[in-house]
């Protein structure tokens, strides 16, 4: 009996789940918010793989300072250098291991400034710079923590230079996990900026829609797909820094709610026409142009 009312329990949750009004919107306008979500993920994928190269390269620059050997790869370096050589010490290693978080950070003040001066005008660019600098601080964050709980190299060395105890690497792993869904929360009406018409908005139903479509989906689908792109080799660190940003949108689905009408209205003008949102297949163009001449230069790694 007990087994029964558990199955009756469950199959009324799912039908509630089933029959939420967010589902009727997303049906009743298929082709538009698939066009959303397919346009979202491929500006997530470019972001993405634009983010991995300046990161590297951050690296890889500062590592030549010191004459520190490597293999650039196209998602991960190679230290050809002993990690007991004389060569890396305290200044070496601060050095080459904050060099990336550092170009990280002004690159990401840049999309803040940019988006916060471009936010009120109908753009598609302004979806790029929220996804620049949520990925950026994601992967920042994403692999201090890692660095915090592992010894990689590639990861963040320098934690190993400040002598943290085990509690104290516990602590600050739980404030970089704080410090995600913060910038998730935050990011919530951001996106909601980046929304053409204050049509796709206007209702908690269809704000529920456009989330999915312009962010739920494409952070999903994109790292499915960046598995497949980084293949043969994913090393750990992507695959922690690719679940970070799922746990970086989870706040996004509970803040959706305050964006009023009116403040649509007033940031994205009182255009309300039913645009169409077709797939833009110049984008998907330019990302798979990217991608490709990205394994090519990459394909055998660079001899630093």
């Amino acid at each position: 009996m007990n087994f029964d009312k558990a199955i009756s329990e469950i199959t009324g949750k799912i039908n509630d789940i089933t029959n939420h009004p967010v589902f009727a919107v997303l049906k009743k306008s298929k082709k538009r918010y698939i066009g959303i979500a397919v346009n979202s993920t491929v500006i997530y994928l470019f972001v993405y793989l634009c983010i991995l190269l300046l990161y590297q390269t951050a690296t890889v620059i500062a590592s030549s300072t010191f004459n520190i050997h490597l293999i650039y790869f196209y998602n991960r370096i190679f230290f050809l250098t002993s990690g007991k050589a004389s060569v890396w010490n305290r200044d070496s290693i601060l050095t080459v291991f904050s060099s990336a978080p550092v170009v990280m950070a002004y690159f990401c003040a840049i999309c803040i400034v940019v988006f916060l001066t471009k936010f009120r005008e109908a753009t598609r660019f302004k979806l790029f710079y929220v996804w620049g600098f949520s990925l950026i601080l994601n992967r920042v964050i994403c692999v201090f923590a890692i660095g915090l709980v592992f010894t990689l190299w590639g990861s963040n060395l320098i934690v190993d230079w400040m002598y943290f105890d085990k509690s104290s690497k516990i602590i600050f792993c739980a404030f970089s996990i704080i410090a995600l869904l913060l910038i998730g929360k935050v990011s919530a009406k951001a996106f909601l900026y980046t929304a053409e018409s204050p049509l796709l908005v206007k209702a908690n139903e269809k704000k529920l829609a456009f989330i999915i479509s312009q962010v739920f989906i494409p952070t999903i689908a994109g790292n499915f797909i960046l598995f497949i792109l980084l293949l043969p080799y994913i090393n750990f660190l992507e695959i922690a820094v690719a679940l970070s940003s799922v746990l970086m949108i989870i706040p996004v689905f509970f803040n959706y709610r305050k964006f009023k009408v009116i403040e649509a209205i007033s940031i994205l003008g009182a255009d309300v026409k039913d645009k169409q949102y077709n797939i833009n297949k110049l984008n998907i163009l330019i990302l798979l142009g990217f991608y490709i001449l990205y394994r090519i230069v990459f394909i055998k790694g660079i001899f630093i």
